[in-house]
């Protein structure tokens, strides 16, 4: 009989029993995995009445005055526009509910030079040899230094709230809020002795919230916590950690150090939050004036992803009356050119799948309602397979993935099977290549509904399933790339295209044409060729693009 493996010892070192719930979620996740125990949970005890502590919060409380002021300012704004899971998310939360069979010990590290470097007694560090602990989950205490980074066998996972090959330093979201940068870096790392060159283990790239830092920073808490789950969960499945080595900048150290702002930074940061908070609400005030469109064109038989002289040429389709169209996908069949397309109302503020039959001067002939179920409903993927035409639409409030058949072509579907099941997951797309099905979607795994920053893959030997996940899943944590813009583009030499949508602050800021270099039942990777932005003819935004044997079609805004 095959011995069992013992289960994955994790311990916890924290500042007390409440953490901030986005950290409280990440260890309630990790408690629940299959073969995970959190025994211990390490406390710091020390007090700021130690002289060198004292005298550094002091100071570093009477320069940042102002951006103390700011910060309060910025978080009030940021309860008092986003939803209650952004709201709450650095809410203290009590662990000892989270964690019931976890020992809670409290430790007293001793302050290093120059003051924010915490090293542990040789008794605290027997202490934690004795729990027997394969992690250290670093939730507490200051830059950790000497033995205790090795102690636990696989190491000590740390985040970095920032991409550190581009800004190291703090504060977490602010100079990427700051500066206005598309998305915001997230890096979890394997603590090293050396500071700022930890081992990079993964690193997520998250839309940068512009209109308030404390969403930003608190948007990244949320969606990087899977990012910890996962390399947990890895090793807990009997597989190594991978790092990310090849990634690192030559030198670390050539990277900028920010600091928290000073006065006049964080005067201005002041401004600049308010002129922002200013521009979003102006924004809600107009949204109904910003329409998706949908347009088409013939295609250029001899480019293979080069689509910018045929879209400056396409046909708008207008939409009527307070509604938009989106996400359109093309259907070639004897009875004529069809798009199927995401028809929301703004009233409704629900979408439902419609269709029109083009003429040949690419004008429409007929429109009509598709699909309609009681909830959202957009992306209608449609692909051929056995002779009968099927559907899979998006619909993340339904917290599945549902395959269609075709009844009656246009304006019949009927459900067939969910493909996956308790799951929040967007423009699932399938692929038939090499004697299977592939299916790509975006999922969000973290409450935030966000679908734009995770791609997973999965596979299987029919359409109908069963489907088996990629054991890297999610491929690609990025949200310049990972979000799924229509179907996939074949070049003709056989060279495969991922469509994807570039999000930073704005939704639409343009599509990538992703080479894909590798796909396998393990494994894939993929690499960025071209991108197209929308900068022609009023058009401010698209996201989404597919093609047939002669037309091509996409959405944008005006």
């Amino acid at each position: 009989m095959e011995e069992r493996r013992r289960p994955l010892r994790v311990g916890v070192l924290t500042n007390g029993t409440s953490v901030p719930r986005w950290r409280a979620d990440i260890l309630r996740l990790i408690a629940e995995l299959p073969d995970v125990e959190v025994p211990i949970v390490i406390m710091n005890g020390e007090k700021l009445g130690g002289c060198r502590w004292r005298r550094f919060f002091e100071l570093r409380r009477y320069k940042n005055i102002p951006f103390r002021l700011f910060s309060m300012l910025d978080a009030r704004i940021c309860n008092l526009f986003a939803g209650s899971r952004l709201a709450t998310a650095e809410r203290g939360e009590d662990l000892k509910p989270v964690l019931p069979s976890a020992e809670f010990r409290t430790v007293t590290p001793e302050t290093c030079p120059p003051g924010l470097h915490h090293r542990f007694s040789p008794d605290d560090i027997e202490m934690v040899r004795e729990a027997d602990l394969d992690f250290l989950l670093h939730f507490g205490f200051g830059i950790l230094c000497d033995q205790i980074i090795d102690t636990p066998r696989n190491g000590i996972l740390s985040f970095h709230h920032a991409d550190n090959g581009v800004n190291r330093g703090a504060p977490p979201g602010f100079w990427e809020w700051f500066s206005a940068a598309h998305q915001t870096g997230v890096t979890l790392q394997r603590l090293t002795e050396e500071l700022d060159d930890g081992r990079v283990i993964s690193r997520g790239s998250y839309q940068t919230r512009l209109w308030s830092c404390t969403a930003n920073r608190r948007h990244a808490y949320l969606e990087s916590q899977m990012l910890m789950v996962d390399a947990v969960a890895r090793v807990a499945k009997g597989k190594a950690l991978r790092f990310e080595d090849e990634y690192q900048p030559l030198n670390i150290y050539a990277s900028r150090l920010f600091m928290v702002p000073g006065i006049l930074r964080s005067i201005a940061a002041t401004a600049l939050l308010l002129s922002r908070v200013a521009v979003r609400i102006a924004g809600r005030l107009r949204r109904r004036g910003t329409r998706w469109q949908l347009f088409v064109s013939k295609r250029n038989p001899d480019a293979a992803y080069d689509f910018s002289l045929t879209l400056r040429q396409a046909t708008c389709l207008p939409p009527p009356p307070g509604r938009f169209w989106a996400d359109p996908f093309i259907v070639q069949r004897d009875e004529g050119v069809f798009l199927f397309f995401e028809d929301l109302e703004y009233r409704q503020a629900k979408g439902k799948i419609s269709y029109v039959r083009l003429n040949a001067d690419a004008t429409v002939a007929d429109y009509g309602v598709a699909l309609e179920e009681s909830h959202h409903l957009s992306y209608p993927f449609v692909i051929e397979d056995a002779g009968d035409l099927f559907m899979i639409p998006e619909a993340s409030a339904s917290r599945k993935i549902t395959l269609y058949r075709c009844a009656k072509f246009p304006d019949r579907w009927e459900p067939v099977t969910d493909i996956l099941e308790d799951v929040s997951a967007g423009d699932a797309t399938v692929l038939k290549r090499d004697g299977r099905y592939w299916l790509f979607t975006n999922m969000d795994r973290n409450g935030t509904g966000d679908h734009s920053c995770e791609l997973h893959v999965f596979w299987a030997e029919a359409l109908v399933g069963p489907w088996t996940a990629l054991p890297e899943n999610p491929v690609i944590v990025d949200a310049a790339t990972a979000r799924m813009a229509g179907g996939f583009i074949e070049d003709r030499h056989g060279g495969l295209y991922r469509c994807s949508q570039i999000n930073g602050d704005g939704y639409g800021e343009g599509i990538n044409f992703m080479w894909v270099e590798e796909l396998t039942t393990e494994s894939y990777r993929e690499s960025r060729v071209e991108s197209i932005r929308p900068d022609w003819d009023g058009i401010v935004a698209m996201h989404h693009i597919h093609q047939s044997a002669d037309w091509i079609t996409f959405d944008a805004s005006h």
